[in-house]
């Protein structure tokens, strides 16, 4: 018959041996009574109530321990799992992205071709075809077309040096300007450069009963180009918020060109 096993702990405070010549054992024991001592059937365990409630309260940390490591793990498997959704949806989105911008870049490099042809070869476009481009491009796009310039760039593919002069002339500023700057500019000149090169390109301002509305947007985008290339940012941002000399003429311009469309 094997005998039962018990834990046995004794926890005492009291005054420590004097002079400390006393040896701490049997200092211990002389400072324990033996009624203090008990034995607990039911726990197994032999002790006083001090060292009872010191295994009882380690008991408890340890329980606590315990729990918080479940939880830390359910919260790092939940973790987990949600990062991985999210791994999933930025993927998704990248790759919608991707296709997006794959697209958008194809469509505008037409137009860059397009543009590198009539302004050189001087060739009499067919006007069905100019006004279907015209209608699926939308008319300028700077940032669109910054984009699909750097990607034949990088592409290594022909005609990239008349892309970026045709660009300059188309929107008033030079390629490499508007790459490092376009980013920086407010949404209120982009829209000047994109309307300014609307104006310019799209074949229903090319008529005669448009002209004097064309030449008014133009000098005003210019305008609004031309400040936006010497002022500093926060000084633009102020001319053309609330108050602003640059916000009528921005209204201006939107106004116009949205009369004749």
């Amino acid at each position: 018959m094997v005998a039962r096993q018990y834990d046995a702990v004794i926890y005492k405070r009291g005054p420590g041996p004097e002079n400390g010549h006393d040896e701490p054992f049997n200092w211990f024991i002389r400072n324990i009574e033996r009624h203090e001592v008990k034995i607990q059937e039911t726990e197994k365990r032999i002790g006083n109530d001090e060292g009872f409630a010191m295994l009882d309260h380690l008991q408890k940390l340890q329980n606590e321990m315990s729990e918080m490591k479940d939880w830390m793990k359910k919260e790092s498997a939940a973790r987990e799992k949600e990062s991985a959704a999210m791994k999933k949806e930025n993927a998704e989105m990248k790759e919608e992205l991707s296709i997006s911008m794959k697209a958008s870049i194809s469509l505008r490099r037409g137009v860059l071709e397009e543009r590198r042809v009539a302004n050189r070869e001087g060739e009499q476009k067919d006007r069905q075809i100019a006004i279907i481009r015209n209608e699926i491009a939308h008319g300028g796009d700077i940032v669109g077309d910054i984009r699909a310039i750097q990607y034949c760039e990088e592409q290594r593919m022909r005609r990239v040096s008349e892309y970026k002069e045709d660009f300059s002339q188309t929107y008033g500023i030079a390629f490499n300007d508007a790459a490092t700057k376009a980013p920086l500019y407010p949404s209120k000149v982009i829209r000047a450069f994109d309307i300014l090169a609307s104006v310019r390109e799209l074949h229903a301002w090319k008529g005669d009963k448009v002209r004097i509305s064309r030449k008014a947007i133009e000098e005003i985008a210019t305008e609004i180009i031309d400040a936006a290339k010497c002022t500093e940012q926060d000084k633009l941002l102020a001319r053309l918020g609330e108050g602003g000399d640059l916000l009528e003429k921005c209204d201006e311009m939107v106004r116009l060109f949205g009369n004749e469309n």
